[in-house]
């Protein structure tokens, strides 16, 4: 943290997101604060990263699908996950907004996850999950999630099976 090459990378992303044009495509817009926070991140300036996540997240609204707000959802719920380990090292007490902040991301996705486009990427978005439920303490939230992505991953791994009206359905051998 706090290195030439993490701030020049700070710098790099900042410069990008100010060049973008103004009415820029929120995929672009999206994409750039996402840049910031994560060079934010390596900075160790949670605040901050937390900040233009937010921002990302709210240009993602306007896209088609879900798969991009979820994974920023996901990745709020991280860091202020993050953020909370971090305030209770300094003081036990401390932390309480972040972890409700990290609860609320984690549910939103949760409950977002099963509208992404791709089966398999919802199993890894919800043991994604579990593991910030995990990190607050929430054992029971994140053993449903886990039970979830476990039932997801064997409709995945078992055959087809036919439906009735299907060549297939009926036909005995």
């Amino acid at each position: 943290m706090n290195t030439l090459a993490s701030m020049s990378k700070l710098l790099a992303a900042l410069q990008h997101m100010q060049a973008l044009p103004t009415g820029a495509p929120a995929h672009a817009r999206m994409a750039a604060h996402h840049n910031v926070a994560r060079a934010y991140v390596d900075e160790g300036a949670l605040a901050s990263a937390e900040a233009h996540l937010e921002r990302a997240l709210a240009a993602s609204l306007t896209l088609a699908g879900v798969d991009a707000h979820v994974d920023l959802l996901s990745e709020l719920g991280e860091l202020a996950a993050r953020s909370a380990e971090r305030a209770a090292r300094n003081h036990p007490s401390a932390g309480h907004e972040a972890m409700q902040r990290a609860r609320q991301h984690a549910a939103a996705a949760a409950q977002l996850a099963a509208r992404v486009s791709d089966p398999a990427w919802e199993v890894t978005l919800l043991l994604r999950i579990s593991d910030i439920f995990n990190r607050l303490g929430d054992h029971f939230d994140a053993s449903a999630l886990q039970t979830r992505a476990l039932r997801l991953m064997a409709q995945q791994s078992s055959p087809l099976r036919a439906r009735p009206g299907t060549l297939s359905a009926g036909r005995s051998r």
